[in-house]
């Protein structure tokens, strides 16, 4: 497997729960960050940061019309052109609560 790219940045052991503590090697790792782990056949591991979303949000970012209007929209409420609505209305007595 090629190394290039990579740099060595720190030793870890892993512990009695085989966990291994990403804090000690001080490169800028916070919590919640996530990352898809990829493995070489010589056993190397690859950690990739990754984002996750949802398919209703992936199905948002696919629509340029939809991006557009909420880009127009993120606009509007920026220069103050927005209009307060009550939809209350619509909600089930427990969901009111």
């Amino acid at each position: 497997m090629s190394t290039t790219g990579f740099r060595p940045v720190g030793e870890v052991e892993v512990d009695g729960r085989r966990r291994i503590s990403m804090a000690r090697l001080g490169i800028g790792i916070h919590e919640n960050d996530r990352f898809r782990v990829e493995m070489a056949n010589d056993g190397t591991l690859r950690l990739i940061p990754v984002a996750t979303i949802t398919k209703q949000e992936l199905k948002v970012l696919a629509n340029p019309e939809l991006m557009a209007s909420i880009r127009e929209g993120i606009e509007q409420a920026r220069k103050g052109k927005t209009t307060a609505i009550d939809f209350s209305q619509y909600l089930d007595d427990d969901e009111a609560e």
